[in-house]
């Protein structure tokens, strides 16, 4: 799972390009939308990204793409998943690695301490049902993905600023469940 704080930064034409270059070569799954299934020409990239197991999630998705999207990570039909924090509330995820793209919403306000946390802990938690692998409960893998050249901008700058106060101050944001 790839996560931006940012909807711009996963929505951008660019990236939808280089992910359908890079499905298309190395597909990671096979699985084609049904054909009565309701499409919008804008969105013709994310329905054939979608069928070949990666997924891109954030609040201007049409309804019915975004179901479709959940229903398939749910049933584990989904290797490779952006994400805004649009799936912190309450929506488990069977991914094992976060991959942390940006940590300023697109107006340059850093992403809030529990809405990051919240995000991270949906991640790793039993699905529950017959497609999921493993009924534990288990920390994910959080990597950040940093620019940490010279010559990197500000954005990049404010970015690593916020992963190293994120992470020393983890253990006021830990809660345990009672489960």
């Amino acid at each position: 799972m790839v996560f931006s704080a940012s909807k711009r930064a996963i929505e951008s034409p660019s990236l939808i390009q280089l992910l359908d270059c890079l499905s298309k070569q190395q597909v990671l799954e096979n699985n084609p939308l049904l054909p009565a299934f309701p499409r919008i020409n804008s969105y013709q990239s994310y329905y054939s990204l979608l069928e070949r197991g990666v997924a891109i999630h954030h609040a201007s998705l049409p309804l019915a793409l975004k179901n479709e999207t959940e229903k398939r990570i749910y049933a584990g039909q989904i290797r490779l998943l952006f994400t805004s924090p649009t799936l912190a509330q309450g929506v488990n995820m069977p991914f094992d690695v976060v991959l942390i793209y940006r940590l300023q919403h697109s107006h340059q306000e850093p992403i809030q301490p529990t809405t990051f946390w919240n995000v991270v802990g949906r991640v790793g938690r039993p699905m529950g049902g017959a497609t999921y692998v493993s009924p534990q409960l288990y920390s994910p893998h959080v990597i950040f993905l940093n620019n940490t050249d010279r010559k990197a901008n500000d954005n990049d700058k404010m970015d690593i600023y916020i992963s190293r106060k994120l992470l020393s101050e983890q253990k006021k944001y830990h809660v345990g469940s009672p489960f």
